[in-house]
Formats: C-alpha cells, sequence, structure tokens
C-alpha cells in the first residue's frame, strides 16, 4: 500500500474479528494503515468527517460488517 495517507477502514463490531483482520492485513503488509469503527454510527462520522474536511482521503479499502448495533449495513 502507498504510505501516503492511504488507509483501509475496517467497520467491525466484534473485538475478535477485529483482531483476525488485523493480523491478517499486518501479515500482508507491514506497511497498511487500518482504522476502525465499530458500529455503523461511527462509520457515517468518519465519513462526515471527510466531507468536512477533517479528514482529508477516503480509504482505499472498506471492509464492512453489515450487521452491527446502532446503524448496521
Amino acid at each position: 500500500m502507498d504510505s501516503n495517507n492511504a488507509y483501509i477502514l475496517i467497520a467491525e463490531d466484534d473485538e475478535d474479528d477485529r483482531m483476525l483482520l488485523q493480523a491478517a492485513f499486518v501479515e500482508a503488509s507491514k506497511e497498511v494503515k487500518l482504522v476502525f469503527v465499530e458500529n455503523g454510527v461511527e462509520l457515517m462520522e468518519h465519513f462526515d468527517q471527510i466531507e468536512n474536511g477533517s479528514i482529508e482521503k477516503l480509504p482505499a479499502l472498506l471492509v464492512l460488517d453489515l450487521n452491527m448495533p446502532k446503524k448496521n449495513g
């Protein structure tokens, strides 16, 4: 992954699944930057921050758990 602020956004509420995903991505590339959100509300807040400019880039990849608390896929 290109290191110029590229990141992978992972929306996952289960801690064990987050750990597995983190281990898999880190094993694939030591340079990968992961950003985790735990529910759909946090995911929407993340995209609001992109829209208002407080986060500069869209994620290179979005991994989305479709069944999450508060607001799901």
